[in-house]
């Protein structure tokens, strides 16, 4: 028998892209999955976009309430035990639910299922294995998550589709450091991960990084060494639009309330929990220091018995000593595009060069000399 499938589309205020992701999951779906749009209180023409499906689709509107609460009421509202999410910008491979299905159906311990995914930019660039991309990991998955097999061994390859392998094991360590894991290529089983919510509210960034590794620690993992689905990237606001403050503030929030209250977690990972405690607390100190906001910095250093010597000299400056003013200049002469490329004007050591000059003789020798 076929293991159905729930699709669920979160979406807020998508109408342009919305039909694309739609009509790619119907093309992804069987007999007996369904596909559940869950409209996060869109004030655009998102009801008229998905018109010629709407026989087609089940549609939840809801007040504004965030992505995290989209994504818990999709998931709730969901008539299946298997569940995949498919962000209402993004775009499944025909294939991907087939592949996906067949590990699921022959691996019943298995808890979620994963791929890699490709990338596509709104002027028609493209890059192939994104996930490490995100992650900055180039090893292969049979080093991440251990010895593969054909996905053969599982059922036959879709036409057209080359040979892949499948690993299966424990992610949930992993993901202290490194986010594995998007939903954009995710199908779990909502029965064995507890009930809901699943995705935690108060996270607008995380909140996905948060709720996979909480589906991962309830069982295996399974990661399909393909792409199964295009991540789109647009000009817009997106999820990814957030400050670096807090962006860490935020997985601070995750790392400590997650694994540092995970007690078989510590005894046995303690170290990499420390390390990713220790490297965040860096990163938002760096970001602190940037913004001249010295006394939170400290706050951070601290967390961390010191941190860096170079850190903790710019944290002993006075905020009028950091060219706050200068580094923000910087980043605007330094600018990825949605492509994923960086637009610089002035070459980088150039300009870094002619930063540290005028800090040097606005801010730090005065500083000194007044001592």
């Amino acid at each position: 028998m076929m293991l159905p499938i729930s699709v669920v589309i979160p979406t807020y205020n998508r109408a342009k892209f919305l039909p694309r992701a739609i009509a790619s999951a119907l093309a992804a779906c069987a007999p007996g999955d369904e596909i559940v749009v869950v409209d996060d209180g869109s004030t655009d023409d998102t009801q008229a976009a998905i018109a010629p499906y709407r026989t087609r689709i089940r549609y939840l509107l809801l007040p504004h309430g965030g992505m995290a609460a989209t994504r818990n009421a999709g998931m709730a509202a969901a008539r299946h035990d298997l569940v995949a999410f498919l962000d209402s910008d993004d775009e499944f491979m025909p294939d991907k639910l087939t592949l996906q299905r067949a590990v699921l159906a022959q691996s019943p311990d298995v808890v979620m299922v994963l791929s890699d995914f490709a990338h596509r930019s709104a002027s028609g660039g493209i890059r192939h294995r994104e996930l490490a991309n995100w992650t900055g990991d180039r090893r292969g998955w049979g080093e991440i998550l251990g010895g593969g097999v054909p996905f053969t061994d599982y059922a036959a390859l879709p036409a057209g589709r080359p040979a892949c392998q499948v690993y299966i094991g424990d992610l949930y360590p992993l993901l202290v450091a490194r986010s594995y894991a998007a939903p954009l290529v995710a199908v779990v089983r909502r029965d064995r991960v507890g009930p809901g919510p699943w995705f935690p509210e108060d996270l607008s960034f995380h909140c996905d990084w948060e709720a996979l590794a909480r589906f991962a620690r309830c069982g295996p993992v399974a990661f399909l060494d393909c792409e199964t689905a295009w991540n789109w990237g647009h000009d817009g606001p997106r999820m990814t639009d957030i400050s670096q403050g807090a962006y860490w503030a935020e997985y601070l929030t995750m790392l400590q309330r997650l694994w540092g209250q995970d007690a078989a977690f510590l005894a046995a990972h303690g170290g990499s929990y420390r390390a990713a405690l220790y490297q965040a607390h860096k990163r938002r100190a760096r970001w602190l220091l940037k913004e001249g906001r010295v006394i939170d910095a400290r706050g951070d250093l601290e967390a961390i018995g010191g941190g860096p010597l170079a850190y903790r000299l710019a944290a002993a400056l006075p905020a009028r000593a950091i060219p706050v003013e200068l580094i923000h200049r910087a980043r605007s002469l330094s600018r990825p595009t949605s492509d994923g490329h960086t637009v610089r004007h002035i070459p980088r050591d150039l300009l870094y060069a002619w930063i540290s000059f005028n800090w040097l003789c606005k801010a730090v020798l005065p500083y000194i000399s007044n001592l």
